[in-house]
């Protein structure tokens, strides 16, 4: 029997997910959000395949995959020069941190984010992911793109100067240390590891 689409895109994100729950290297996204889920995705690892197994976050994937594509056509008729999914990976003071940029251009980066809600836009850990990423390919600005789908679809760029080399490093410092944890408030409420977490904010909104 033919495979369905369902149970392609099904395999393939199961492979992403044990790449990743197999790799001890930190993810940018895991850097610049709490440290603590850095660690329980270390002591937990079903627990990311079971997360990527969720209706919501397949089709989350899919529709942003979607959208990169377009951007990325769109762009490409100006600038021929793109290269897209960028792997990154730098050396902080012995920690090895990775990540891949979705499109980079001769003069910048660009990242790209689906959301549901133009509340608290651009947010701090998205501003920060884009930063770095602008530091470690050497481009002299990132720019942040928000596709907004709601009833009201709309594009939001932000443009974000890259890190400096010492809020990086002291960026990895407090990754060490596991502080703060949580990195930013809300984070407990979306967080997969919670019920395992000792440093959990508990109903906090």
């Amino acid at each position: 029997m033919a495979r369905s689409i369902m149970d392609r895109v099904i395999n393939y994100y199961i492979i992403e997910s044990l790449k990743r729950i197999n790799n001890d290297d930190v993810y940018i996204t895991e850097l610049v959000n709490c440290p603590m889920k850095y660690y329980l995705r270390l002591r937990y690892p079903s627990l990311m395949v079971q997360y990527n197994f969720n209706e919501k976050i397949l089709i989350g994937k899919l529709l942003h995959e979607g959208i990169e594509s377009i951007i990325r056509r769109i762009i490409s008729l100006a600038n021929n020069n793109i290269e897209i999914e960028k792997p990154i990976s730098l050396e902080i003071d012995g920690l090895r941190v990775i990540g891949r940029a979705d499109i980079v251009t001769d003069s910048e980066v660009i990242e790209i984010k689906t959301t549901r809600s133009c509340n608290g836009l651009p947010h701090d850990n998205h501003m920060l992911q884009a930063s770095i990423y602008a530091y470690a390919l050497n481009k002299p600005s990132a720019r942040l793109v928000y596709i907004v789908l709601n009833n009201d679809v709309r594009i939001l760029e932000y443009y974000v100067d890259p890190i400096t080399r010492e809020d990086l490093e002291k960026l990895v410092m407090e990754f060490r240390e596991a502080k703060p944890s949580p990195r930013y408030t809300w984070e407990c409420n979306y967080c997969i590891f919670k019920a395992y977490c000792p440093n959990r904010v508990v109903n906090n909104q």
